[in-house]
């Protein structure tokens, strides 16, 4: 059973530390959603149900503890981990008491996550059934939330919608764009009414409507999400500064490069065009991808995979990899004044003593020795 997580700090970089951290495919955990204050997590929460929940303390509008409070008041069971920079007895004592599964401090740690995250699906693999209302798609929302349509809007809607899922299969940008331009001029038809889809819910409740429909596509195909997406590209960011533009303009990409990806998928199952693999690469070398995951992306074995790439590059496909990872973690240390530490989370070595021996050997120098070296050069530069 895959289960939802959602993240809510109000630190972006945070966000995607996570992100790049987590062993998702591997727990079969889907991030469903972000948000970036206290507000907009409640309702993301409230409206999809997520079973984990990661969220800071410190935070815009409503605190991670005032979050937790409110949703354990509405029910809500989901495992909570908290995610903080402050080591502070009483936060956590707090915590505690509100039943969270664990209160880590920042900088994160890969292997800390990973063990809570996976209690946090033991726990849940362990619980009873659950007795909740479900969309088709496998999205979680309350029926209550179109309460917010007038008759005429939800029916305009409805069939916008469903002229978006006919556009999916016509792979026609300017069809997709046509629709999308049609649903913005709905939301605006509501603002000059002073009906606006301005609040929290109406906003989370149409992006995943459409979100619902996007998988079923991509599912009717004989597809997976992760042969479309890379992981947790499909989640949007909630904020008060969020606007109905934006969240449109972001879904409609999602639509078009899911038409393009489905068409392309399905003429190339038994084709191996070795360029695209190594863009494929250069794409993605900052999540946990490996031959195997890419070999069954591409719809070959392996070893066939291994064999072409090295043909075509005179360098094996991890070897190219590495490279890859290290010449960016270079550029990391030599633009950013990032800990060390999670330069290498960010190009995609989950273990840190692994980068630093990987840096070493292809670099001659570690991390550390790279970073003072610049220093001093900038220093003797400016004397």
């Amino acid at each position: 059973m895959t289960y939802r997580a959602v993240i809510i700090d109000d630190e972006a970089w945070t966000r995607e530390v996570i992100k790049s951290l987590g062993r998702w495919e591997a727990l079969d955990i889907e991030i469903v959603g972000e948000a970036s204050d206290g507000d907009f997590g409640i309702e993301l929460i409230r409206q999809l149900k997520p079973e984990i929940v990661i969220t800071d303390i410190n935070m815009p509008k409503k605190s991670g503890l005032e979050l937790i409070r409110s949703i354990r008041a509405t029910g809500s069971t989901a495992k909570v981990i908290i995610i903080s920079g402050y080591d502070d007895f009483e936060y956590i004592h707090t915590a505690l008491k509100l039943g969270v599964s664990d209160y880590l401090l920042k900088p994160i740690k890969p292997d800390e996550l990973n063990k809570q995250l996976e209690l946090c699906v033991i726990s849940l693999d362990e619980a009873s059934s659950r007795n909740k209302l479900q969309l088709e798609g496998g999205l979680q929302f309350e029926l209550s939330s179109y309460e917010f349509m007038a008759a005429t809007w939800a029916e305009a809607f409805n069939q916008h919608k469903a002229a978006a899922y006919e556009a999916l299969y016509s792979d026609d940008e300017e069809v997709l764009d046509s629709v999308f331009n049609k649903i913005q001029r709905l939301f605006d038809q509501q603002d000059k009414a002073d009906k606006g889809l301005s609040n929290k819910s109406d906003l989370i409740f149409i992006f995943y409507t459409l979100m619902s429909q996007l998988k079923i596509f991509i599912s009717e195909n004989e597809f997976k999400i992760n042969d479309i997406f890379n992981t947790n590209e499909c989640a949007f960011v909630f904020s008060q500064e969020c606007t109905s533009d934006e969240m449109l303009y972001f879904i409609k990409s999602l639509y078009i490069k899911t038409a393009q990806s489905v068409k392309w998928l399905r003429l190339n199952r038994n084709k191996l065009d070795i360029g695209k693999i190594k863009h494929y690469i250069d794409e993605n070398y900052q999540n946990q991808i490996t031959l195997e995951q890419t070999a069954t992306r591409f719809y070959i074995s392996p070893t066939y995979l291994s064999k072409c790439f090295k043909n075509a590059y005179e360098e094996g496909f991890n070897e190219y990899l590495n490279s890859v990872r290290l010449e960016k973690a270079k550029q990391l240390i030599l633009e950013k004044k990032l800990p060390l530490k999670e330069v290498g989370y960010l190009v995609g070595y989950v273990e840190q003593a692994h980068f630093y021996k990987k840096f070493k050997k292809y670099f001659g120098v570690t991390p550390g020795e790279m970073r003072e070296s610049i220093k001093m050069n900038n220093e003797s530069e400016q004397e």
